[in-house]
């Protein structure tokens, strides 16, 4: 039984977010960027995977106080800027607050109104700011 390796899963999965990207947004210049900008990120993080197995460490989220047994992927700009030109720096830059948005949580962003999920439903009216006093 083949398995597949780094690259075939690479093409296959940004192939397969490709087409959803294209669904979402219906613009072929916004899907090939945002493609190519996922195939970079796969390719800094498979590229770290290998720094880190050729220096016989483990790929880990971020730095943990254990010395040279971890290296991570992600770094805070505060500490990006001590460490800049480090073959050891994370190769990803991640405000703190980023970090800390829950991961069940899915927000689904278009500008294709009949591909949001929150509709007003029929016979309701449309949300709107309450004016105040002052306005």
């Amino acid at each position: 039984h083949d398995q597949a390796g780094p690259t075939t899963l690479k093409r296959i999965g940004a192939s397969r977010l490709k087409g959803r990207i294209l669904a979402a947004s219906q613009d072929d210049d916004l899907t090939k960027k945002a493609s190519d900008l996922l195939i970079n990120r796969v390719d800094r993080w498979t590229s770290r995977a290998g720094y880190a197995k050729e220096r016989h460490q483990t790929l880990v989220y971020e730095r943990t106080g254990e010395g040279d047994k971890y290296l991570p992927l992600i770094i805070s700009p505060e500490n990006h800027r001590a460490k800049v030109g480090s073959s050891t720096e994370a190769p990803f830059v991640i405000a703190n607050s980023m970090r800390e948005v829950q991961p069940e949580i899915n927000i689904l962003v278009s500008p294709i109104p009949d591909r949001l999920f929150a509709r007003t439903p029929a016979g309701v009216d449309d949300w709107a700011m309450p004016a105040g006093e002052d306005d």
